[in-house]
């Protein structure tokens, strides 16, 4: 079976990608991972989509826009 079992929380500024027992995995920058800090212009991976982290700035707090495409 197909469990797509990924989490991405906003935390202090941060945002985290967990993997909590997908079968297809999750990775960043092509690197398996269970949980990662994401930083500007990382590639995330969930199945077949891509998406590329964009963080920009806007009155100190810092704001994550993700682009995606398929692989």
């Amino acid at each position: 079976l197909f469990r797509p079992v990924e989490g991405i929380v906003a935390c202090d500024g941060r945002v985290i990608v967990q993997d909590l027992g997908s079968t297809s995995g999750a990775f960043v920058n092509s690197q398996q991972i269970t949980e990662s800090v994401l930083q500007h212009g990382d590639v995330l991976t969930l199945g077949i989509s891509n998406v590329r982290v964009c963080a920009s700035s806007h009155d100190s707090s810092s704001v994550f826009h993700c682009f995606g495409d398929s692989v």
